[in-house]
């Protein structure tokens, strides 16, 4: 298993004049906040330029921790 190191970089986002759809696309719209990647189990966060952001969002981080159920 290969080891990974994050944070990773983020895709930005970018305006379109239409929006494709079809299987294995999703739609998630963004009006305003934070926009962060998620290291599930450890609860670490990170913004888009890789800045820690685990303290400000101790909640969020909190719950991150906690096991996924599928």
């Amino acid at each position: 298993m290969t080891s990974l190191s994050p944070p990773f970089p983020l895709t930005l986002c970018r305006p379109v004049e239409e929006v494709r759809s079809g299987a294995g696309l999703s739609l998630e719209p963004k009006f305003d906040g934070w926009r962060c990647q998620v290291l599930p189990g450890a609860g670490r966060l990170w913004s888009r330029h890789g800045t820690n952001l685990t303290a400000p969002f101790a909640d969020i981080s909190r719950a991150a921790r906690q096991p996924q159920s599928t």
